[in-house]
């Protein structure tokens, strides 16, 4: 786990601030960034492996998941002065992050509010945190919510106990 943060880190500071930068062209010789390996679907990836581990517990989770954001969002927030820069960043970060593991939501939220250079910009925290909370409650494309704490998945009518059908079964206790 600890090589997984690690190259995490190596790669959030080999990356640079370049890549966040609107107006910066691409290094020479260098190909433009696919979606598959930016900053946030590395994290995104490697928080919802945290998250899938078997043999750890919810309260691990939780603590390996908020490490992992807070050591990618200050990585790549490093060196950026400009407030509004680092509110994207650490945004979208924090919601590639919420949309990994929506499960730890609360969690990612604990994190982002443990970062001093979020938290020394106002609003920032409370605007991360509703983008956090939205991106762990939104609806993919076939419309069906991907955070089943709060909208668990229902299983199918079962006509055999009653389920779809007018009839109720009731058994005797004689």
């Amino acid at each position: 786990m600890k090589t997984i943060l690690r190259s995490l880190f190596a790669f959030l500071v080999l990356a640079g601030t370049a890549m966040w930068a609107e107006d910066a062209p691409p290094a020479a010789g260098t190909a433009p960034q696919d979606e598959a390996s930016s900053p946030q679907a590395i994290l995104a990836t490697q928080v919802n492996e945290i998250a899938s581990m078997s043999g750890l517990s919810r309260k691990e989770k939780e603590k390996r998941i908020a490490d992992a954001v807070r050591l990618a969002i200050t990585a790549a927030t490093a060196g950026v002065s400009d407030p509004a820069q680092v509110l994207a960043i650490a945004t979208s970060l924090a919601t590639a992050a919420a949309r990994g593991a929506p499960q730890f939501a609360q969690a990612i939220v604990a994190s982002v509010g443990n970062i001093a250079v979020v938290t020394q910009i106002d609003g920032a925290f409370e605007q991360i945190r509703a983008a956090v909370l939205t991106a762990a409650t939104s609806t993919d494309e076939s419309g069906a919510s991907v955070h089943f704490a709060s909208n668990p998945p229902r299983p199918p009518l079962n006509p055999e106990f009653g389920g779809g059908t007018t009839d109720v079964v009731v058994s005797s206790s004689h």
